[in-house]
């Protein structure tokens, strides 16, 4: 390898430096396109000894040819640092060989994500043209690799397509550092290391470094799962896990107010912009015993994270270590709504609600397509076919390569117990599930004060880094994914109008409107876009520090701390209905579902001696969710994709027939209760009678008639305004359902 090959480094968005700031003991430098193209260039009068050395070496495989300059300069820079960290009398856990060899599998697999389908196209245009040498698919294939080891190839791939150019020096380049950080972070950490999770020397030399475990954010920062010889693990973070300190500490908190069985703690090692956690493995409990602790301990992480404002706790983030359920993704606590979204207090509701954690049962459905998946934490099986289309490349290694389409289903998790490696049925247990919510629910309530106390540990949290979900990480991915079509690799416009999608959503979240700028920018650079809240500040970081001032409406902590004084009978209610409701979706068996939707309700007769009418008017107060305007319910509902909780709507049965059974029940008593929950029920039905009317049929009209007629004299003024408004749109409702408008 040349000197001159060995300094040259990575490219920014403009094929300028970046300017990332250096330690003088960091040997990595930037390059620009055109100083790779100069390489080029120069190795023509080289070739053997700038390409075939560098892939002797560096063991480029076959189509990533393409990428051998920038690849083994960059592996040189790596190596040089890696020495230099030893040679400064640092203790490196393993062969600087061995640990380059595993870093190296992490950038391979991006550039391969980057550019497998444009050379994939530039293989196959090649070979129409009878370019390629070979009696076989796969010979005509090495022809074609062999291709990429001629600079005048390689250049004339790098004109056609400047972006793949520029995205892959990204790749390489963000590749370099962030390998360097994570081993001098593991480097100057070790000492603490061994005393924080108890071992010395003998774990062995490194032999694995596991770079899949999540997304890439931050400049191509991931997670890295580190095992050594004797098979010990250790999780690396490139973030603070100062949340993750703070939500042990709470554990402990609770464990030592009664929590009931015990909640496990994991040893955390904070370092502020990095930190460590210990391996969580995935066991089998011995006896049935077990399995039922697995769940009640279950059922107290779901009041828990309730109260702490959670989500995204899918079954990725969760490990059955035994009978101990281990969350290990803690960075969605204190998570709050997104700004600028409108919908009503049921929806609201339940976007707040024990559901919205992630680990009950609940199936999520892609736009457009039918079969739902379950992704929860209790809930998710395996092999669940996943209808989003997915392609893979067949006949790999020839060229006769392309992309087709397969079925996707998910895959095997760790996140359900098993019973001496048996699978079990959850809801054989949702009498534990629901015991632990209720308990530690009552435990929190309890000492709610010392929890919310200035000093207690809600405000322990208060400064630390969590992450906001603007967006389901899905969509970034997709759209990530796609970007590196070859179609948008040929022109920066291109791709860039490519991310113009990300507009879509804004006109129903308002929120959205300030972040897309800091999200085209991070989806440009191959990264997955991550956002900031600090549970006591009501501002937004975007992950390069851009700040978004009061983007919050008020503190998450303040909102937390709102829901623990809230804590009580009625929320209680609430939230026990819809754990219940959720967990019947484990049924081995589920209800047959009817071939026609049920039409024939029968109201309850509100007698004034009648018991279950009042049962049932306070059970509906109970579980109503209403703001100052307007009120709803949730419930059990059916539709072509099964049973699922939804808010109650137009259909029949629904909000008409409540709102039309409370006024009954208060004429009936004489009563007047429940006006102003009437009077909220109307104001829902009014704003959904024109956006739903056409869905529900030529039976609305009367179903509206007959609720109008049941007011005629009942509440109060607030109700007569609402009730006069009901009598106005019901002709424009029978209007609109008219087969013949002029005439209705």
């Amino acid at each position: 390898m040349t000197r001159r090959q060995r300094n040259i480094g990575m490219v920014d968005a403009e094929g300028a430096p970046t300017g990332v700031a250096r330690t003088e003991s960091d040997l990595s430098t930037d390059v620009t396109l055109d100083q790779w193209l100069g390489e080029l260039s120069a190795c023509e009068q080289t070739p053997t000894e700038a390409f075939h050395g560098g892939l002797a070496i560096y063991q480029t495989p076959d189509l990533l040819r393409l990428f051998a300059l920038p690849v083994s300069a960059a592996c040189q820079q790596l190596r040089d640092s890696l020495h230099a960290i030893e040679n400064g009398g640092v203790f490196l856990p393993g062969s600087v060989t061995v640990i380059e060899a595993e870093l190296l599998k992490h950038l391979h697999s991006r550039l391969k994500q980057i550019s497998e389908r444009t050379l994939a196209l530039e293989m196959q245009v090649a070979a129409l043209r009878g370019e390629l040498q070979g009696d076989s698919p796969a010979a005509r294939f090495d022809s074609f690799t062999a291709r990429l080891q001629c600079p005048q190839a390689v250049r004339s791939i790098l004109h056609e397509y400047p972006i793949l150019a520029q995205q892959a020096l990204y790749c390489i380049n963000q590749w370099v550092r962030s390998s360097l950080e994570f081993m001098r972070h593991l480097a100057a950490d070790w000492r603490l290391l061994q005393e924080t999770f108890g071992f010395a020397n003998e774990v062995g030399d490194l032999v694995e470094l596991k770079g899949d475990a999540g997304d890439r954010h931050s400049d191509g920062k991931a997670v890295i799962i580190l095992r050594f010889a004797t098979g010990f693990r250790l999780v690396y973070k490139p973030r603070s896990l100062a949340v993750d300190q703070r939500f042990q500490e709470l554990l402990g908190w609770c464990n030592a107010r009664g929590a009931s069985p015990r909640l496990r703690t994991l040893r955390v090692v904070d370092q502020g912009d990095h930190g460590w956690v210990e391996f969580v493995e995935a066991r089998s409990c011995r006896s049935l015993r077990e399995i039922r602790r697995f769940y009640q301990r279950q059922g107290l992480y779901l009041s828990l994270l309730y109260v702490l404002q959670a989500t995204d706790f899918h079954f990725e983030n969760l490990i059955a270590a035994g009978e101990h359920p281990v969350l290990v993704d803690l960075e969605t606590l204190f998570h709050e709504r997104l700004p600028g979204t409108v919908s009503s207090p049921a929806i609201r509701g339940m976007s707040n609600s024990v559901v919205s954690i992630g680990i009950l049962p609940r199936v999520s459905y892609y736009e457009g397509f039918d079969k739902g998946v379950d992704f929860s934490g209790l809930g998710a099986l395996t092999g669940q076919e996943i209808e989003v289309p997915t392609y893979e490349f067949q006949a790999s290694g020839t060229d006769e390569m392309r992309l087709i389409r397969v079925e996707m289903h998910t895959l095997a998790g760790k996140h359900r117990p098993t019973l001496a490696g048996a699978d079990v049925t959850p809801a054989d247990f949702r009498g534990e599930l629901i015991g632990g919510f209720t308990r530690m629910y009552r435990l929190l309530r309890r000492h709610r004060a010392d929890l919310a106390a200035e000093d207690g540990p809600l405000a322990a949290f208060a400064d630390v880094e969590t992450r906001f979900i603007a967006r389901a990480t899905q969509i970034y991915g997709l759209l990530l994914e796609q970007s590196f079509h070859p179609d948008f690799l040929r022109s920066r416009a291109a791709r860039s109008a490519w991310f113009d999608q990300l507009w879509s959503q804004a006109n129903d979240a308002a929120g959205l409107r300030p972040l897309i700028a800091a999200e085209r920018a991070e989806l440009e650079r191959n990264d997955i876009p991550l956002f900031h809240l600090r549970p006591g500040s009501r501002d937004l970081w975007s992950s390069s520090g851009q700040r978004f001032a009061n983007y919050f409406p008020r503190t998450p902590l303040e909102t937390v701390c709102e829901r623990v004084a809230a804590l009580g009978p009625q929320d209680f209610a609430r939230q026990r209905w819809l754990l219940c409701a959720a967990v019947a979706k484990l049924e081995p068996t589920a209800p047959a579902l009817p071939q026609r939707p049920i039409t024939n309700f029968k109201l309850l007769q509100c007698a004034t001696t009648n018991p279950e009418a009042f049962a049932l008017g306070e059970r509906l107060c109970k579980l109503a969710w209403q703001n100052d305007d307007e009120a709803g319910w949730l419930a059990i509902r059916q539709s072509g994709h099964g049973w699922f909780v939804d808010a109650v709507g137009l259909e029949e049965g629904g909000l008409i027939e409540i709102a039309r059974y409370l006024a009954n029940l208060d004429q009936r008593t004489q009563a007047s209760r429940y006006v102003d929950l009437v009077t909220k029920t109307l104001r829902g039905i009014n704003l959904l009678l024109l956006d739903e009317v056409k869905d529900h049929g030529s039976s609305l009209p009367a179903r509206v008639a007959t609720l109008a007629r049941s007011l005629d004299g009942y509440g109060d003024a607030k109700l007569a305004v609402e009730s006069s408004r009901l009598t106005r749109l019901l002709g424009g409702v029978g209007r609109l359902l008219s087969p013949n408008p002029a005439v209705a």
